[in-house]
């Protein structure tokens, strides 16, 4: 599917049978999609109250009274629209469980505090139909299907649909399935973050079109800007994860303007402020290295790799003259992205560390 595309609930018939010893729900589905359901308690005024798990037939854990149980159904793709308490952003998630982390924030709380607004209004409207069922002492029917393929101007507002995102993943952990926006994320489930994940793909993408087919000068430039650009931009994620940690203005202020173009002052940073190594296990020969092709990067980027004295100055490469245009062989370029490998997994298993 498209990115940022609806995709309807796999919808299905809540009926709710009134006798003399109360209500009685049932839920039935005969659509073809993938259907799952998750199970909350709500108080009679109609707020959330917890995570209720479901059990065996005709068993049921303890859940706080009194209070009145509500069954919330999947997407077609057997997934759960999610939005995070703190930072407002939303995901999808396949396996609910009581507490859960936000993928971006990693804010974590209850499930109910997860609840989208539009999940807010079908709780609601499940409630009324509990309460009607016992103030009218007859049986109650929500059909799903009838409303979800109602014309959109007719369609009632608790009959929502959730939204896609742009990447699926599978945690590699606990095998829970999540939809988010862009690429880096945490397991809404056991918050394990696939940033070791990402990153490695992406640069064995990278090394692969290398291998696979022999590319101008001008394609070997592009490729090691885009390689700094990933690593960067995971750079950037997993600096944003250090922000969430405690820490006096100051250092935050500090860690905000952190960049890591210049690899060895961040590692410099990041040792004095947090004790892990950046460029750990990396040869005096290799960090310059990585220092003069950060540096190529830049005039790729803005020169079009023609040599400037800024070049010169901070690069240390006594190889090229002023105006020259650099020429990257491939070899280069596979072992910088080896040392980008390198510093990746020290950034990710250092701030692990820490967390």
């Amino acid at each position: 599917m498209a990115d940022f595309e609806e995709i309807c609930l796999s919808g299905g018939r809540f009926e709710f049978k009134w006798d003399a010893q109360g209500v009685s729900p049932t839920y039935s589905n005969l659509n073809p999609f993938r259907c799952t359901i998750f199970q909350v308690c709500v108080s009679w005024e109609g707020r959330l109250l917890d995570y209720v798990p479901i059990g065996g037939m005709g068993s049921v854990g303890p859940y706080p009274q009194p209070s009145i149980l509500v069954l919330v159904v999947s997407d077609r793709q057997g997934m759960f629209g999610r939005t995070c308490p703190k930072c407002k952003c939303y995901f999808r998630v396949d396996t609910p469980t009581r507490l859960m982390f936000c993928p971006y924030c990693r804010t974590r709380a209850n499930n109910v505090h997860f609840t989208t607004e539009n999940q807010k209004r079908f709780v609601g409207l499940y409630c009324s139909a509990v309460v009607s069922a016992l103030k009218e002492e007859r049986d109650t029917v929500i059909e799903l299907d009838k409303w979800l393929d109602a014309l959109p101007e007719n369609r009632p507002k608790w009959a929502y649909r959730e939204e896609t995102q742009q990447t699926i993943y599978k945690c590699s952990k606990c095998k829970c399935a999540f939809d988010i926006c862009g690429d880096y994320g945490s397991c809404p489930i056991c918050g394990e973050r696939n940033s070791r994940e990402v990153i490695g793909k992406k640069l064995d993408d990278i090394e692969k079109r290398l291998c696979a087919s022999k590319l101008s000068d001008g394609e070997i430039g592009d490729t090691l800007v885009r390689c700094v650009g990933e690593f960067e931009a995971m750079a950037d994620d997993i600096k944003q994860l250090l922000l969430t940690l405690p820490a006096t203005l100051r250092r935050k202020k500090e860690l905000e303007g952190l960049r890591f173009q210049n690899i060895e002052r961040a590692d410099e940073r990041l040792q004095a402020w947090y004790g892990f190594e950046l460029l750990g296990g990396i040869s005096s020969t290799n960090r310059e290295f990585l220092t003069m092709m950060f540096q190529r990067r830049h005039i790729f980027a803005h020169n079009a790799g023609r040599v400037d004295s800024q070049y010169i100055e901070r690069s240390g490469d006594r190889t090229v003259r002023l105006n020259q245009i650099i020429r990257l062989r491939p070899d280069e370029l596979n072992r910088f992205i080896g040392l980008l490998r390198q510093c990746s997994y020290n950034l990710i298993d250092g701030c692990a560390s820490i967390s």
